[in-house]
């Protein structure tokens, strides 16, 4: 029942009532109470409003969210979109996608590295993928959204043993000063970005590592964008993403001294491109003869 409720809570844009969630279910109000008591006690923030229902505040997952951003529904077109379970029911689902004919999983999330922790009270990860792995016809395994902080050393070793998971990891990383990261709101350091970047690379050689970083972001000074076009030579991502630092209203980046000139902006993520279009030409050349 908690996971189903959590699903419905995280769809709504607004409160739902004990009564909808009732005959939506099938069940009793008692039920529905329960299975909120439990999503409280596993760090769900969830609102109840007389005459109005429940609607979820925060959850845990939005331990990773930054100063930079809003928690906002989205709608993939063209994609079947599945929650999140516990591992036997995700098993179970991915056993009827391949009975349909798939032939890829994208297993992705707001930090994909926390799986289970809501449901088994720790990242289960590593179980959900070797599950799916066994899956017959499932045929690649792809992890988008991981974060450094949060991989752990066991996801790390099941993809290095996995066949079918692609050595692919897209890791969210935004900048690569201690001093940027902290005004943002993450919750990952310089080292420990490069310390995981390095064991994923020592576990999978060829692993592809694809990263987006933000240039711009107020109070970024010209020390602290050395320090991140230093970071990005030194770790020599195989993808990368750059932007410029775009203010969002409600947001507590937007209301914060020292905005960086939009020119300003534009010059230095103009200039880490230029970095990774050598990286990535020193990295194609590589390749070549490789199959």
């Amino acid at each position: 029942m908690r996971t189903q409720l959590l699903a419905a809570l995280k769809e709504a844009d607004d409160y739902i009532s004990g009564q909808e969630l009732c005959e939506h279910f099938g069940v009793s109000r008692t039920a529905i109470w329960k299975a909120v008591k439990q999503l409280k006690e596993a760090g769900y923030v969830i609102e109840a409003v007389q005459n109005k229902g429940y609607k979820i505040v925060s959850t845990p997952d939005c331990l990773n969210t930054a100063e930079l951003e809003s928690i906002r529904k989205t709608k993939w077109a063209g994609r079947e979109i599945f929650y999140f379970d516990t591992i036997d029911s995700t098993n179970t689902k991915a056993k009827q996608l391949a009975e349909e004919g798939v032939k890829e999983l994208l297993v992705v999330a707001q930090d994909t590295s926390i799986y289970g922790r809501d449901i088994y009270g720790k990242p289960m990860l590593h179980e959900l993928l070797k599950k799916l792995c066994a899956v017959e016809g499932i045929e690649w395994i792809k992890l988008l959204y991981c974060y450094a902080e949060t991989l752990t050393d066991e996801t790390i070793q099941a993809m290095a043993e996995e066949d079918k998971i692609c050595k692919y990891i897209d890791i969210p990383i935004q900048h690569g000063s201690d001093t940027v990261l902290k005004r943002m709101g993450r919750r990952s350091s310089r080292k420990l970005i490069t310390d995981k970047i390095a064991a994923l690379r020592k576990a999978m050689p060829d692993i592809c590592i694809r990263t987006t970083i933000i240039t711009g972001f107020p109070g970024e000074t010209e020390e602290e964008f050395e320090e991140l076009a230093d970071f990005v030579k030194e770790l020599r991502f195989d993808k990368l993403g750059v932007f410029t630092y775009s203010p969002e209203e409600g947001t507590p980046a937007a209301e914060m001294k020292d905005q960086i000139d939009e020119r300003v902006k534009e010059e230095r993520k103009d200039y880490i491109m230029e970095l990774q279009k050598t990286i990535s030409a020193e990295k194609c050349s590589d390749m070549n003869g490789k199959t």
